[in-house]
């Protein structure tokens, strides 16, 4: 049986994943468009308008939530653990489906919000203002931000194992613990989860973690979240 595959189909079967799809792809443009009337802005367009794709990053953490923990509330992860006892698999798998869905959805935002900044700073005589290898990185980074999130939220999904509590635990350290870190750790501003997301996905500006810093910290981060959910799942009860 490839867990994979069944998490997948999971996934395309139920109407929160499609909705939060459409969310994830569509919910940013209007703040894009909004960016872009400004014209004072327009030096900087592609910089804060991908920084939008953190809302789409968002939602796939949320999506991966939902994906492990919902099966613990509705009873449904046992029939999971008969058929495959190690649990771990079932987890890893689940955390895969969600990245592979926010992929496709950060790839589609992406594609929407670039196309949308190209058209219209040519449309203003404006230049674009990052080479084609910038642009490459930019859009590969912000892909695995949403990845990364997509990955950690199922990691909080088997903290929790109750998808409220996810999505509140999530805030909380990427947000709450995040903002307390930064004002209470001076280097945390220039290593921290924000600083390495900036590396990412703001080519052409000076940024203290290199790339391959900033790819370890998200990775790194998203991997422990998970495997904390995975240790927890290994012990309970269900």
């Amino acid at each position: 049986m490839n867990l994979l595959l069944v998490e997948l189909e999971k996934l395309r079967t139920v109407r929160t994943t499609w909705l939060l799809l459409v969310v994830a792809v569509l919910g940013p443009l209007p703040i894009a468009i909004a960016i872009l009337t400004q014209t004072d802005r327009l030096d900087r367009a592609p910089q804060e308008v991908l920084g939008l794709i953190v809302l789409t990053a968002l939602l796939a953490a949320a999506l991966g939530a939902s994906a492990c923990a919902r099966e613990f509330e509705l009873r449904t992860i046992t029939t999971a653990f008969t058929l495959e006892p190690r649990r771990e698999r079932i987890v890893a798998a689940k955390a895969a489906a969600a990245a592979i869905v926010g992929a496709a959805a950060a790839l589609l935002c992406v594609a929407f919000l670039l196309s949308l900044t190209a058209i219209w700073l040519s449309s203003s005589d404006a230049p674009w203002p990052w080479t084609s290898g910038e642009t490459l990185s930019a859009i590969a980074g912000a892909v695995i931000v949403t990845v990364t999130l997509a990955v950690a939220g199922t990691g909080f999904g088997g903290v929790t194992r109750h998808v409220g509590s996810a999505i509140t635990l999530f805030v909380l350290v990427y947000f709450v613990l995040e903002g307390v870190l930064v004002a209470r750790l001076g280097f945390w501003s220039d290593y921290g989860i924000t600083a390495a997301g900036s590396t990412l996905t703001e080519p052409g500006v000076e940024h203290a973690l290199s790339y391959v810093g900033a790819l370890a910290v998200v990775v790194g981060l998203s991997l422990a979240v998970l495997a904390g959910g995975i240790a927890v799942v290994r012990r309970s009860d269900v």
